[in-house]
């Protein structure tokens, strides 16, 4: 996969402009808290379609599919979505109220460089992804962890042990032992799985593709029993929930982060005043031009 273009794009409302200029800083949110109802679900459907395609037994296709609940479950993702269009009506619509907010373009390498002044002695990672779309590419993205899976049911690593000793089973004792192996294997088959949690919050269905979507995202674990130990998270809120955040700073790069502003379709602000509002929070030289979507 080609890496991101050397500017992308986050829509976003006048409101959330104004913040991430006066305050140099982005906000990365939980993605399972977004509008999206399908974020992070995507790849159990994928997986469950290629057990289907391989006729996986059932109680194994069980087991492996169980896990994957405990992953989306237990996961989340923090992100920041850009894209590669500046000027899309979509994204005018969806994510820059309704065509009222802003366009920012923010340069590729000044956000990877903010991201990696925050890494927490190298526990957190954070990247820039491409969203992935198109199922074929999916199941590729999904395809090293899935062979993985279908190599220890080929084993035998999946298949249930019996209930109970019986006469011609095994006996208590070594039932017992097997059932024990069995208790590792699957063990195994989380671990495996959680390994996808780098792809989790990275796929989306084909209708979205028109975004040409970008993340800077890390995964997250969710723990209830955090009590401030996260010294990062912050907390935002919406109508229907509250949101955890994370904020990254965009001062003392090595280049200016904002590289051009597009105005909303709906917009009626000056680009003067636009440029005006940049300058005097230490974005100078910032190209700002209208959108031109004719969107009313």
């Amino acid at each position: 996969m080609n890496g991101p273009p050397d500017t992308l794009y986050h829509y976003c409302s006048s409101h959330s402009f104004l913040s991430i200029v006066e305050n140099a800083s982005i906000w990365m949110s939980s993605l399972g808290l977004s509008n999206d109802a399908l974020e992070g679900k995507i790849v159990a459907e994928n997986i469950r379609g290629l057990l289907e395609r391989d006729k996986i037994h059932k109680d194994a296709s069980y087991v492996i599919l169980k896990a994957l609940s405990a992953l989306e479950e237990a996961s989340d993702g923090l992100g920041f979505c850009l894209s590669e269009e500046s000027d899309l009506l979509s994204q005018w619509r969806g994510y820059a109220d309704d065509g009222y907010g802003f366009s920012i373009g923010l340069s590729t390498k000044s956000l990877k460089e903010a991201a990696e002044a925050i890494r927490d002695s190298g526990k957190d990672t954070f990247r820039i992804e491409k969203v992935i779309y198109a199922p074929e590419q999916q199941e590729n993205a999904l395809e090293p962890v899935y062979q993985e899976i279908i190599a220890m049911y080929k084993q035998g690593k999946l298949k249930m042990p019996p209930a109970s000793p019986g006469l011609l089973g095994p006996t208590q004792n070594d039932l017992q032992s097997i059932q024990k192996e069995y208790a590792n294997n699957v063990g195994s088959l989380v671990d495996i799985i959680f390994s996808l949690s780098s792809v989790l919050f990275l796929l989306k269905k084909a209708a979205f593709s028109e975004e040409h979507e970008w993340r800077l995202i890390t995964p997250i674990f969710i723990n209830l029993k955090m009590h401030g130990k996260e010294h990062w998270q912050k907390y935002r809120v919406l109508r229907d929930r509250i949101v955890p955040y994370r904020v990254i700073s965009l001062k003392g790069l090595s280049s200016i982060p904002i590289t051009d502003v597009i105005i909303g379709p709906k917009n009626l602000t000056e680009t003067n005043y636009i440029e005006d509002f940049l300058h005097r929070n230490g974005f100078p030289d910032v190209r700002v031009q209208r959108s031109t979507a004719s969107y009313r």
